[in-house]
């Protein structure tokens, strides 16, 4: 009883969830294209204790690229995160550095816009179809967290710790596939009142982003 116990005690869990600004760049944009703005981004993730200052866990990710004269970028990834957290506190601070593993799945709204697909070139009222794509991405950063005081309830203390966290994160993208990143021709578009389809190139591969997230984390 007293070594299940003991070993129960071993186990360490964190859950955690933050939210930010990110800002993505894009390789192989059309000459003068946009690139994307700043959105904002949402994280949900977990990990486990597999060696001292090591955890390994999943991550969960979603987050809007707005794209000046095109509808935004809605980005979804999921994957695996390692987490190593040293032993250097200082008072209810600590420091930590993570990477993993995920793969994206994007989608982009159609939208209206005004495109050389006229006769003989001529600007057209043009309608690009909704698009989709995915790509591998590794995620790297480091993070930093305060650790808040145990709250008692029910006459006893609770069983983890609370802890708000800051993380400074990059994200590099490779393996673009699907049609908003040029694959068939690019996107599907259609000049208004004809039957013809046109194609749209790719506005640029996501290869890199940077992002910034506040959040509070959970200890099992």
């Amino acid at each position: 009883m007293l070594v299940a116990a003991q070993a129960g005690a071993q186990v360490h869990v964190d859950v955690g969830a933050e939210v930010g600004a990110m800002k993505r760049f894009s390789s192989d944009r059309p000459p003068g294209g946009p690139d994307a703005g700043f959105g904002p981004v949402l994280e949900v993730h977990g990990h486990v204790a597999i060696l001292p200052f090591v955890r390994a866990g999943v991550y969960f990710t979603h987050d809007i690229a707005p794209v000046p004269g095109i509808t935004a970028r809605e980005i979804t990834t999921g994957g695996f995160r390692l987490k190593v957290a040293p032993p250097l506190r200082s008072g209810r601070f600590r420091t930590w550095a993570f990477a993993g593993f995920g793969y994206a799945g994007v989608y982009a709204p159609a939208y209206q816009a005004t495109l050389p697909f006229g006769a003989a070139g001529a600007p057209a009222a043009t309608t690009v179809s909704a698009s989709g794509g995915s790509y591998f991405e590794v995620p790297l950063g480091i993070g930093v967290g305060y650790k808040l005081r145990r709250r008692e309830y029910f006459g006893g203390r609770s069983p983890g710790g609370g802890e708000l966290t800051c993380e400074l994160g990059s994200r590099f993208g490779f393996g673009f596939q699907g049609s908003l990143y040029g694959e068939d021709g690019g996107r599907a578009a259609f000049v208004s009142g004809s039957p013809q389809e046109q194609r749209v190139p790719k506005q640029g591969n996501d290869v890199f982003a940077l992002a910034l997230s506040l959040g509070y984390s959970f200890d099992l």
